[in-house]
């Protein structure tokens, strides 16, 4: 790869331009500016510093650069080289890697082909077709996309890649995951794009997606030991399906004592971990007698699937459920499995269901009725926190605005989302089904509005 400097030059002018700035004087609108350009600067420094990464990488394992030089990886010397942490190291030699393997000519321009191309019928690549990770490297040349973006994209596509190697996805499938996460590299934050990658990978390849589900299984474990100071120290590995009651009913355990705090000013001081660990060991004294009533905290894990999903046993193509206390998708085969363990309440989606729209008979949100949002918002429609930490709120309030208990007039918000979006100026509206927040006019004066809820994560919405 020949270094370039175009893109340092273009981001450093657009730095400059706030050069001598007193930043505490900036505008709002001149300080996202001026964010907006120091990041770019960023982004165009990490290129460079990622090609570099990955060749210090390659010529360590060709020759012995990083022996040469005192390490014993070619990570822990990019670490020490930028000062930074072993694992911004990986993701800078992954980046690197990229750019390195997918290396166009200086001419070439990377263009994104529609959706569509996952149904066209599969034929031998020929000469300038598109490789997996080729609109990956060309974002991150250009700035469009940062380091870590590039690296969690890359893991991904190879693992897709890996799936339709073995024949257990489609042949296009990475090219499509990869155009479609693309869209969402530009939009979302790394903890949000990592959540649609997982979900795309796994839409991508059923199959692949079940085997990783037994490999996880056998690898569960729970460990006992203690540290310097006589404190017993418990650490699980647990596969999602399994984990999925363990954190329902560990979260309802504290989203019920903060909600007594809050109602009956209680004096219960304890942090959310030392909540975790007492319910932990009252579950445990529980087990041992079985003969005392539990807490009474109701507790509900929520797996989602189709009708389709849920009669076909032998569904590969379109077998991938969702459950409501986990982010990782699961597989209809495994949703069906907890669902006749009675772990789970099977939601079906697609068949005949209760009357959900309810109007002003009653100013509640019923159990269906929050089980639709759930799977409609995924959770807080803003910050994407889990459904168990999430309330129904009425969009137009009940007492003020009249406003009936339906879903078109119901989002699940967090607590603290609930109080930002009222003290904020942002309003929420759902339209064809989907939640959209519009942004006040200081925030943005054509206040267009943004996507939010489980759609806002989904690749298919960028």
């Amino acid at each position: 790869m020949q270094i370039s400097s175009e893109l340092l030059d273009s981001a450093a002018d657009a730095v400059r331009a706030f050069h001598g700035a007193d930043i505490g004087g900036l505008s709002h609108g001149r300080l996202l500016e001026a964010h907006d350009a120091a990041a770019r600067a960023r982004r165009a420094a990490d290129v460079l510093l990622a090609a570099l990464a990955a060749e210090v990488a390659q010529r360590s394992a060709a020759g012995s650069l990083a022996r040469a030089e005192g390490f014993s990886s070619p990570q822990r010397l990019v670490a020490s080289l930028t000062g930074g942490s072993l694992a911004e190291a990986h993701r800078l030699v992954d980046a690197g890697t990229l750019l390195l393997e997918q290396t166009p000519p200086p001419d070439a321009v990377v263009e994104s082909a529609p959706d569509a191309v996952a149904d066209e019928p599969a034929r031998d690549l020929l000469p300038g077709d598109p490789v997996p990770g080729d609109a990956t490297a060309q974002a991150l040349r250009t700035g469009d996309i940062g380091v870590e973006a590039a690296a969690l994209l890359r893991a991904t596509i190879t693992r897709v890649q890996a799936a339709v190697d073995a024949g257990l996805a489609d042949p296009d499938a990475a090219l499509v995951v990869e155009r479609r996460l693309l869209g969402c590299a530009r939009t979302l934050s790394l903890g949000q794009l990592r959540r649609a990658c997982v979900r795309a990978e796994a839409n991508a390849s059923p199959a692949a997606w079940e085997q990783r589900e037994r490999r996880q299984h056998q690898a569960r474990c729970v460990s006992v030991g203690s540290d310097s100071d006589g404190m017993v120290v418990i650490t699980a590995r647990l596969d999602p399906p399994s984990a999925a009651p363990v954190i329902a009913w560990l979260d309802a355990q504290v989203r019920d004592a903060f909600q007594r705090r809050r109602d009956h000013d209680a004096l219960d001081e304890r942090t959310a971990g030392q909540i975790r660990a007492d319910v932990l060991v009252a579950l445990a004294r529980h087990g041992l007698t079985c003969d005392t009533p539990t807490t009474g905290v109701a507790t509900t894990v929520v797996v989602r699937m189709s009708l389709e999903q849920l009669r076909d046993a032998n569904n590969t193509k379109s077998g991938i459920a969702d459950c409501d206390t986990l982010t990782t998708p699961i597989t209809a085969a495994a949703a069906r499995l907890m669902a006749a363990d009675a772990e789970a309440v099977p939601l079906v989606l697609g068949g005949v269901s209760e009357v959900l729209d309810i109007g002003r008979a009653r100013r509640l949100f019923t159990r269906a009725q929050r089980l639709a949002l759930v799977e409609r918002d995924g959770g807080c429609a803003w910050c994407h926190a889990p459904p168990s930490y999430c309330d129904a709120h009425h969009i137009r309030w009940w007492t003020k605005d009249t406003g009936p208990t339906d879903l078109s007039n119901g989002v699940l918000l967090c607590v603290s989302c609930h109080h930002r979006l009222h003290d904020t100026g942002w309003d929420v509206q759902v339209k064809d089904g989907q939640v959209y927040f519009i942004p006040p006019i200081t925030v943005d004066p054509t206040q267009t509005p943004r996507l939010g809820g489980r759609a806002r994560l989904e690749p298919s919405a960028a």
